[in-house]
This record gives C-alpha cells, sequence and structure tokens, in this order.
C-alpha cells in the first residue's frame, strides 16, 4: 500500500458490533436472559450484575483480539483515557455497556458530539456525582474535570478561574439518570435558573437561566463556549499527539505540529479523522527519533502479542468455559495496571498525562518481571486459564514467515516485525543467531534442521528439534528492551 492507502485503511471503521451475550449460563443461571442471546435490556438482577459487568470486560477482549485493519479499537482506547469513567463502579451492566458502546460509536467520529454525548451519559453523571448537582447546592466535580481534564486542560495559556468551575456546575444542574431504566433525563426543579457569570479567559460570557426543559439548552450553550475556545483544540491535538508520537512535547513539535493541528480541527468543526489523517500521514511522525519511543500500554503488549503470533481462544469449549479464558486474559493485562474502561482516577491513566514519567508509569520493577513470565508461558507452558492454557503457535508462527530456512533473513524478519524496526545493532542479531544454531558455527545447522521439519513436518523428533530452538529464540527477543517498545 501506498502511505495515503495505508492510513485510510487504518481510519475505516470496524463494523458496528453486536452487544455482549449470556455466554455465563453455565457458570449462574440468568432468569430472564437465555444462554446465547444479550441481556442488555434485561431488568437488574443481583444474582447475575457482576457476570453481566464481567461480560463487558469480555467484550472489550473479544472485539480487541479479533479486530480488522483498523485504528478504531485504538481509538476507543484513546477516548477511554481522555473520557473517563468507571465500569465497575457502575454497579451493573447496563450502564458499563453503555459507556463502552458510547466509546465504540464515538471513536471516529466528532469530538464536539462526542463531549455533549459524554457529559449526559448515565455513567458519567453517577461517576462524577452529576447527578447530586441541583439548584443552591452545586456539585463542583463534573464542572471541573470538564475544563480540566476533557475540554481546556491544563496547558500554559489555560486560565479558567473557580468562579468558573462554579458557574458550569450551576449550568449543569438539573441531570439526572433513571436507575431502573438506566437513562439520563433533564428535571427542571432541580435546575439553576439564574444567569451565569464565566471570567475574562472566556470572554466575560454570560449564560442566560432557563425555565423548564429549556434549561437543558445551557448545557449545550457551556459545551459550544468551551469548544469554541483556542485552548480547547490544542488540548485535544496534544493528547492525540502524545498518544500517538511520543509523551514529551517539544517547544518545535508545540508551533510546528500541534497548534497547525489544532487548526485543522478547529477548521473541520472537531471531526477526528482528518486530524488524524494529517498526524499518521506526516513527516514528523515517521521521524526515526519517534520510534520505539512509547512503552507499550499492557493491552498493547498482551493482546497486541496475541495478535501477533496468532494466539486463539479454542473453540471447542463450552460458552461459559470461552467465558473464564477471556476473563483470564483481562485479569492478564489488570495485573500489569490497565483495565479497560476502569482508570484509577478521573484523570485516567498515569501513563497518559504523568509528567515527567508519562509511559513508564507502564514499566514497575514488578511489572518488569511479570512481562517476562508471561511471554515465557505463552512460549513454554502456556498461559493459564481455568479452563486450558493457552499457547503461541510457534511452528505456524514462523512458517509463515519469508524464507524460514534462512537463519540471517528468519533474523531479519523476526527482528523487524517483532521489534518494529531494523535499526539492531548487527552484535544482537549475530547473538539471536548463535541461540537459533545451539553454538554450531555454521549455518547448515538450522538449514538441515528446518529441510527436515518441511520434508516431514508430523515427525515429532523433526518438530521438536526446530521449536525448541525458535522457543528459546522468541523468548530472548520478547525479553528484549525493544519489545516493550512501539
Amino acid at each position: 500500500m501506498s502511505l495515503s492507502e495505508a492510513v485510510s485503511e487504518l481510519l475505516t471503521p470496524e463494523p458496528s458490533p453486536a452487544a455482549p451475550i449470556n455466554e455465563y449460563a453455565g457458570l449462574q443461571h440468568d432468569p430472564q436472559v437465555p444462554e446465547g442471546q444479550t441481556w442488555i435490556h434485561a431488568d437488574w438482577d443481583i444474582k447475575v450484575a457482576s457476570l453481566r459487568s464481567n461480560s463487558v470486560h469480555n467484550w472489550y477482549v473479544q472485539l480487541i483480539h479479533g479486530q480488522g485493519m483498523s485504528i478504531h479499537l485504538k481509538m476507543a482506547i484513546f477516548w477511554s483515557s481522555l473520557f473517563t469513567s468507571s465500569q465497575t463502579g457502575a454497579g451493573t451492566g447496563k450502564l458499563a455497556y453503555h459507556y463502552a458502546r458510547l466509546l465504540l460509536d464515538h471513536a471516529l467520529g466528532n469530538y464536539r458530539t462526542f463531549l455533549k454525548a459524554f457529559t449526559v451519559e448515565p455513567l458519567t453523571l453517577k461517576y462524577l456525582n452529576g447527578t447530586t448537582n441541583r439548584k443552591g447546592s452545586p456539585d463542583e466535580n463534573y464542572g471541573r474535570e470538564l475544563q480540566e481534564l476533557f475540554a481546556i486542560g491544563k496547558g500554559p495559556d489555560s486560565a479558567y478561574t473557580e468562579d468558573d468551575v462554579v458557574a458550569a456546575a450551576r449550568v449543569l444542574t438539573g441531570w439526572r439518570y433513571n436507575w431502573p431504566k438506566h437513562n439520563s433525563h433533564f428535571v427542571p426543579r432541580d435546575h439553576d435558573t439564574d444567569d451565569k457569570q464565566f471570567s475574562a479567559f472566556y470572554g466575560h460570557k454570560v449564560i442566560k437561566g432557563r425555565t423548564g426543559m429549556a434549561g437543558a439548552e445551557e448545557t449545550d450553550e457551556l459545551l459550544d463556549m468551551l469548544t469554541s475556545h483556542d485552548e480547547c483544540p490544542k488540548y485535544l491535538a496534544r493528547r492525540l499527539y502524545t498518544f500517538f508520537v511520543t509523551p514529551e512535547i517539544s517547544e518545535d513539535a508545540e508551533s510546528s505540529v500541534i497548534l497547525p493541528l489544532a487548526s485543522l480541527l478547529r477548521e473541520r468543526n472537531f471531526d477526528i479523522v482528518p486530524a488524524l489523517q494529517a498526524l499518521l500521514s506526516s513527516a514528523h511522525f515517521f521521524e526515526e527519533r519517534f520510534r520505539g519511543v512509547i512503552i507499550k500500554s499492557p493491552v498493547d503488549f498482551i493482546l497486541g502479542t496475541f495478535r501477533t503470533f496468532g494466539v486463539e481462544f479454542p473453540k471447542d469449549v463450552q460458552p461459559h468455559e470461552k467465558f473464564q479464558m477471556e476473563r483470564a486474559v483481562w485479569w492478564l493485562m489488570s495485573e500489569q495496571g490497565f483495565k479497560f474502561g476502569d482508570p484509577p482516577s478521573v484523570a485516567g491513566w498515569p501513563a497518559y498525562y504523568q509528567v515527567p514519567t508519562f509511559d513508564k508509569n507502564w514499566m514497575t520493577t514488578n511489572i518488569v518481571a511479570l512481562r517476562g513470565l508471561r511471554t515465557d508461558s505463552l512460549l513454554y507452558w502456556g498461559f493459564w486459564t481455568p479452563i486450558r492454557n493457552l499457547h503461541i503457535p510457534i511452528l505456524k508462527f514462523v512458517s509463515a514467515l519469508d524464507d524460514p530456512g534462512d537463519p540471517n533473513v528468519l533474523i531479519d524478519d523476526l527482528v523487524e516485525l517483532l521489534l518494529g524496526y531494523d535499526q539492531i545493532e548487527q552484535s544482537t542479531k549475530d547473538r539471536l543467531k548463535t541461540i537459533l544454531l545451539s553454538g554450531h558455527p555454521t549455518d547448515a545447522y538450522w538449514i538441515g534442521a528446518w529441510a527436515d521439519y518441511v520434508a516431514a513436518p508430523t515427525n515429532a523428533t523433526a518438530a521438536a528439534t526446530v521449536e525448541t530452538r525458535l522457543r528459546r529464540l522468541l523468548q530472548v527477543i520478547l525479553q528484549m528492551a525493544e519489545y516493550q517498545l512501539h
């Protein structure tokens, strides 16, 4: 593909996925939902509430593991780090699913539209106290985070005031979510109908108080005020840049990339695809200094490894067994600090905002050991699940490469594919080749061993000879520092 063709392919949305279904029937009977049917319209039931919430987590695993050639799911992760919430705190699978669907439906859409939908999202109202925000006692939680984290940020020119936080909270009074129906609605009697005065940062904007259902229109006016401010597109541009390019923004990048990208966002009314197209097609994005500079998140590391090596969930298991296996993979990411839809705080995951450590937050001394242990398990004894261990299909994976019988070509291909680039020192490649050759001085050892396997792939001895050497080779590659980066 050409660059434009590749970027276009990446920015093609995934098909809208079917809703999560009851795959937990073998663990707990659901009196409302037969096995294989979706539970998202069923009434809340305490006996299966946690299983339905877990079903949403498994749904993420399924979608990311099975996605096509699109950036769609990657962008859902990006938005979950910006428009944060707590699926664990939802208390019901319906709220968790509704938020997950919001991320997917708007992942490659329009930021303005997304921000408005997120503001009145039922789980947002619950998580950030919107449902307790009422006239006479405004709760400032969402009014603050809306400006600090979701729209304006804390850039050098961000100067909104505490009075702006209070005014925003007063605008947002009256929004509620309905527990039985799990939807949001506006309650006029709880809305502050007085005028709301904003600071010089917002041009001394006054949002006129409204009565009745017209009070809900104040929310749209507030969000339009925020997204019309110059700081909003700059903040979004910075978040995109630090997610896709490098966590640290230089003065040169601020002027040559961030400001033009912000202008493009403004010109295109905050449609996200043109901005991504410009960023991912830029010469700046492809500069050598930005290759391998971001530590992979747990989802990139775990499910990325699964996808790269073709690790599949077995087809000959019962739905509830598959459910448990997917749950185990979700916990595999969780132990390394990533729960999709459940960041540790409203600010998101520290890897995406915490100066100056940023992505280094993904890599503690404990997680370094865990990563090596998990890739070793996939190569040797299998990653444990309650049902069946998961393995990397080593011979199938290597057989699909261009010329696995030539040790030099094989090493080059593995380095480029698994480490993301081929600028690895020759001494490192030589060390990897020594592992593959088991210390033999010539290439003939591997050439002959691979030829014997190809000639008789069902011969256990021939297969074991090459698989043993490949397993050790891949073990070393997957523990290299470069494999932890993208």
